[in-house]
């Protein structure tokens, strides 16, 4: 009996600290990864800005992969009736479009909210 105890406690151990892995690792991976050469900024739907300076399209991607995330219950971008915008990043092999709320700069991807607190083209102009 207190072998199975030990063996139960273990396991337990075991994938508590692989979940705690995951949570942590979700939580630090980089948002938007790779080497873009243009970003389109949009506000309900009209173009606001187009950035083709590498060092700046970097500045920002920088400000949103460290920027803090919170967990969304439902997946993509769940208030329609906000205002919003994208964020789209291009090279010659992609386009990525990611939505953000206008007015607090927050982007939403997949499960996360990224609380950027960048009001994005606006802090560009």
């Amino acid at each position: 009996m207190v072998r199975w105890k030990k063996l139960s406690l273990t396991i337990i151990a075991f994938l508590a600290s692989i979940s705690l892995i995951i949570v942590i690792a979700a939580h630090h991976y980089n948002i938007i990864d790779g080497d873009y050469d243009k970003l389109t900024i949009t506000k309900m739907d009209k173009t606001v800005v187009i950035i083709t300076n590498k060092t700046v399209i970097e500045e920002i991607i920088d400000r949103i992969n460290d920027s803090p995330r919170s967990f969304l219950r439902k997946t993509g971008f769940t208030y329609d009736y906000l205002p919003y915008g994208f964020l789209i990043f291009e090279n010659e092999e992609e386009k990525v479009e990611h939505a953000f709320y206008i007015f607090k700069g927050n982007i939403v991807i997949g499960y996360w909210d990224i609380d950027t607190k960048f009001e994005f083209a606006k802090d560009l102009e």
